[in-house]
């Protein structure tokens, strides 16, 4: 399954949202909001980096790696093969 960076946004979005309506309803400072929006965002830019990475290297890996499983021998010619 390959990641979904615009859903993950829009969720993590509405996540951070609903964050900084508790904070201001609580009389958090706006600076204080700012500089944790800002935090936020470094964070999921990371994450979001890592996960796009992670499932293109899978999805190489499965390219290049051949299938060695065990086949069924149904003949002697598969046996001394």
């Amino acid at each position: 399954m390959a990641y979904n960076s615009l859903k993950s946004y829009w969720v993590w979005r509405r996540k951070k949202e609903a964050e900084e309506k508790a904070w201001r309803e609580l009389g958090v400072d706006e600076n204080i909001i700012a500089e944790l929006r800002d935090f936020d965002r470094i964070a999921y830019n990371s994450d979001d980096r890592f996960y796009k990475r992670l499932y293109d290297v899978g999805d190489f890996y499965e390219e290049i790696v051949e299938d060695n499983s065990q086949r069924e021998i149904m003949t002697v010619e598969q046996l001394l093969d």
